[in-house]
């Protein structure tokens, strides 16, 4: 029997599941058989074999509970996992809750979401996203997050980092983040940049470990900091290899 994570909307299939049917970390379709209906939906099988992203299988069933026997099945033919419900629980098609943008008649335009398949075309609006990126392939980098930053962190980490000023006078930003490098584990300073050329405008190359930039378009080195890295170049290098997902 499956373990339901109903709290992370996940499935547990187990480690002797997994192996009995050589299955591999990656996209998997899935389909719930319930007594009234059957709901189809993609999850992940992550390496701790449990699958990931199965809000419409307990949107679908709110009554599914840890003490409900859930069977499940594997399909090869269509990489499926089949799951197998009790009589006892009851379907409940779910219904879309009204948004704000809903109650503010918000016009109707599409926003192009981010995935690795578009990473030629695709482009961040705000630092923002890069930060949600980052966090995503931070395991295919040299570097893990650690924490952002705030001017009580950098002071209690540099003390006269406000205080004193640079040789032209000016004063120094507050960088982005705390990187930790996976090789020392030791603290850098990071910047998030959407193009590596606009990290000229308020920082200095010697105040900053590692840029963190979306496109890498500044071809004077000597303005940047010593480690630069492309998110776009290694989603578009993760994608060829299939390393990243591209289904979503």
């Amino acid at each position: 029997m499956a373990k339901l994570y109903k709290e992370i909307m996940s499935l547990h299939l187990g480690a002797s599941f997994v192996r009995k049917y050589n299955l591999e970390p990656g996209r998997i379709n899935v389909q719930v058989k319930g007594h009234e209906e059957d709901v189809e939906m993609k999850g992940k099988l992550i390496y701790t074999h449990v699958i990931t992203g199965l809000s419409k299988l307990y949107e679908s069933f709110p009554d599914l509970k840890d003490k409900n026997k859930v069977e499940v099945k594997y399909s090869k033919s269509n990489h499926l996992i089949l799951i197998i419900l009790p009589e006892i629980v009851q379907y409940e098609k779910p219904e879309a809750a009204q948004t704000v943008l809903d109650r503010q008649h918000a016009k109707h335009i599409h926003i192009e979401h981010y995935t690795p398949l578009l990473h030629e075309t695709w482009m961040p609006r705000y630092e923002t996203d890069l930060y949600m990126i980052f966090g995503s392939i931070q395991d295919l980098t040299e570097f893990k997050y650690c924490a952002g930053t705030s001017e009580s962190l950098i002071q209690n980490l540099l003390p006269n980092y406000y205080g004193e000023q640079r040789d032209d006078g000016s004063s120094r930003a507050k960088p982005d983040a705390i990187l930790i490098d996976r090789n020392t584990s030791q603290y850098l300073i990071a910047e998030f940049k959407i193009r590596s050329r606009d990290f000229i405008g308020n920082h200095r190359p010697d105040e900053v470990d590692v840029l963190i930039c979306w496109e890498h378009d500044e071809t004077n080195d000597e303005h940047l900091p010593t480690s630069v890295l492309c998110l776009k170049d290694i989603v578009a290098q993760a994608a060829r290899e299939h390393i990243l997902d591209i289904s979503d």
